[in-house]
């Protein structure tokens, strides 16, 4: 049969929305150590996109990742609310996360620590950065 175009799905066409699965991976090592799925394999996600320099990697879709460029001379209010939002929209890009909250900013020497908690489909899970 050849598909018709302009075609409108009725209303008993249900979406299916597929599991969570990816390689386990095992950062400590550098290696691939099985199978994760579910909230794991979403705190995963998570760890590899606030990893990734945005806009760095040809192979990522450039909202993948975590912008943190020009940054360094703003002031410690505008750089939370910024980070903040980087944060925000570099997660949301995944379908798979609902909402971004509670974030809680520490410096530690010449560090910053960003902690806040992710709302996904398979539970709530908590994040954190270190910039």
């Amino acid at each position: 049969m050849i598909p018709m175009r302009n075609t409108v799905l009725d209303e008993q066409t249900e979406i299916a929305v597929l599991p969570s699965r990816d390689f386990a991976l095992d950062f400590d090592k550098g290696c691939v150590t099985g199978v994760t799925e579910g909230l794991a394999e979403i705190q995963q996600a998570i760890r590899l996109r606030l990893s990734t320099q945005a806009e760095l990697f040809l192979i990522y879709p450039e909202s993948y990742g975590l912008p943190r460029y020009q940054l360094q001379s703003k002031a410690m209010p505008i750089f939370y609310v910024e980070m903040k939002n980087r944060i925000i929209q570099t997660l949301m890009a995944d379908d798979r996360i609902e909402a971004v909250y509670d974030f809680v900013f520490s410096i530690e020497e010449n560090a910053v620590q960003v902690q806040f908690q992710v709302q996904t489909r398979e539970g709530l899970t908590e994040g954190r950065v270190d910039l």
